[in-house]
């Protein structure tokens, strides 16, 4: 959908073909279509304040910090400040392998435990 009340970044994210350019590198999946992203094209954020910031050992700490994160992704090129997509460790399916919407059962316990959440799904935890 583009940066929140800020067009012009937005539109200068695309090229001439219509692309949106995240600064993130990746493939599809040839059997279901589905967009794998498997690195970034540069390893540094340059923030608008021109500061140069590592976001892996920030991603990595979150994730050895917070047992219940599966993936945690740090954005923020050319922007005040740094943001991070997190997301939660989820069962997965025994036959497919794919995830399903269902916590796994030491993220539920840790829930229950630390939050006092009964939340058993992602949209529950949400």
């Amino acid at each position: 959908m583009g940066y929140l009340n800020n067009d012009k970044v937005t539109w200068d994210s695309f090229d001439s073909e219509g692309f949106f350019h995240t600064g993130d590198s990746g493939y599809l999946e040839k059997a279901d279509g589905n967009l794998i992203l498997s690195g970034r094209i540069k390893e540094l954020i340059i923030t608008s304040g021109g500061e140069n910031v590592a976001p892996e050992p920030i991603e990595m700490a979150v994730k050895d910090l917070c047992p219940i994160v599966s993936n945690c992704v740090v954005v923020g090129e050319r922007q005040r400040y740094l943001s991070a997509l997190l997301t939660l460790r989820v069962a997965t399916n025994e036959t497919t392998g794919l995830p399903t919407k269902n916590l796994s059962p030491d993220v539920v316990l840790f829930l229950v435990t630390k939050l006092n959440s009964t939340s058993k799904t992602v949209q529950e935890a949400c």
